[in-house]
């Protein structure tokens, strides 16, 4: 049991600083130790979902006063971080663990829940996932059997430890935070849940599916302008995936703009720019989603004419002789 229901020491060794949080799904890279229990090949697309930050990762002890006791860390994924990968499956979760804080192997079980409530989650998906966890850091396990994301508006992710004996307390991890509320950082013993506001766990799921790059940007705008005047042209693409996107334009005058973003699929970007010398120019642009896929070109062919300026004298002539050179009227459109 643990004393009085619940007795989290909440101490925690500073090893560095952070004000990040992950709230946009990335393909994360780890420069801690990375251990993979059993075998997972996969040709298609995988990301890993997360709130916490790889680069701070710290120790949060779990003191018990009559072991054996389970209890659960758990994250919250919600319709902001599964809306693009609607058609995927979570296939494999990520669970940090110090074995030699804990002086030894661990048992876990894996817990996927379906739709709940803002603080409790729903009904069980899949629990038939055991493991025993070795080594320290970011320790990967492929679920016994995958969740389809599809229907789901929330899935919870959670990992119940047994903590069998008297062990060291500081074998779970959590980043240095802030927590994500209500997503990053639940605890529960038997029914209960509730946040430990310290950090958000270091707990992902992977998921897995095949994604679609983003349509070509379309490219809209005046196809004349002057030399040394801004111009605003306006680029819209739409991913497949509903992912939001970044931009790489091409203004064909050896100028790039690299990787504006990110956008809403769909939202309307206008971009502004200024040629220095006439000529006839492409600007190309590529949308980029977040895990990287690059659409095709999107162009638009523009002309930038010769600047024609005269004195004030001859303007003046020009008026004082209103039928004078009317050739030259027409093409100034005087």
């Amino acid at each position: 049991m643990f004393r009085k229901g619940l007795v989290c020491a909440i101490v925690i060794l500073f090893v560095g600083t952070s004000t990040a949080v992950l709230v946009e799904p990335t393909n994360a890279t780890f420069t801690k130790t990375k251990v993979v229990i059993g075998v997972h090949d996969s040709s298609r697309d995988e990301t890993e979902l997360h709130y916490y930050d790889p680069s701070f990762l710290i120790h949060f002890p779990i003191w018990i006063e009559w072991p054996p006791c389970l209890w659960k860390e758990a994250i919250r994924l919600t319709q902001t971080e599964l809306a693009p990968f609607k058609t995927w499956n979570l296939t494999e979760v990520v669970i940090g663990f110090d074995e030699q804080y804990a002086g030894g192997p661990m048992n876990v079980r894996i817990y996927v829940y379906g739709n709940g409530t803002a603080t409790h989650p729903g009904s069980v998906m899949v629990s038939d996932t055991t493991a025993t966890l070795n080594g320290y850091w970011l320790i990967t396990v492929p679920l016994n059997t995958p969740v389809s994301l599809a229907g789901h508006d929330e899935i919870w992710v959670a990992v119940e430890w047994d903590h069998t004996h008297w062990i060291n307390p500081w074998y779970a991890l959590i980043d240095l935070g802030p927590a994500v509320g209500g997503k990053g950082d639940w605890l529960s013993l038997g029914n209960t849940w509730d946040e430990i506001h310290d950090g958000n766990w270091v707990l992902g799921a992977v998921v897995e599916g095949e994604n679609q790059a983003p349509n070509p940007p379309t490219i809209t705008g005046s196809p004349k302008g002057k030399i040394g005047t801004a111009i605003s042209y306006h680029f819209t693409a739409i991913d497949p995936e509903g992912s939001n996107v970044r931009y790489f334009i091409d203004w064909g005058d050896k100028t790039q703009d690299y990787w504006l973003g990110p956008y809403p699929s769909g939202e309307t970007v206008d971009v502004s720019h200024t040629w220095s010398e006439r000529g006839t120019y492409t600007i190309r642009a590529i949308a980029r989603d977040f895990l990287g896929n690059e659409s095709d070109w999107g162009t638009l062919e523009v002309t930038m004419p010769r600047t024609i300026t005269f004195n004030l004298p001859f303007l003046k002539f020009l008026e004082r002789f209103p039928n004078a050179f009317p050739v030259l009227r027409h093409l100034l459109k005087l």
